[in-house]
């Protein structure tokens, strides 16, 4: 399945703009795959920062309050095991 393409016009320091033409220019790249990458790159930069930051918190604040999960679904009366494709 191919992806949809959407175009926008973004504003830019002209400065930054000629060294990324440069750039582009002597290593190959299209200007809107170079930027579409940075952007990607940036994007997953940020929501690994975001996964961590959850971890962290997880580590800090909740892991001593986890229990065992197969333990509180007995405690329940929740039976663990074939049903749920794990080996008892």
């Amino acid at each position: 399945m191919t992806a949809k393409v959407s175009s926008f016009t973004i504003q830019m320091n002209s400065e930054v703009k000629h060294e990324l033409k440069e750039v582009c220019d002597k290593e190959g790249y299209k200007l809107n795959k170079f930027i579409e990458k940075a952007v990607i790159n940036e994007l997953t930069r940020r929501q690994m920062q975001n996964d961590y930051l959850t971890y962290a918190n997880y580590m800090v604040n909740e892991k001593a309050t986890v229990v065992e999960l197969d333990g509180f679904a007995r405690s329940i009366g929740v039976k663990t095991g074939k049903a749920c494709g794990a080996k008892a």
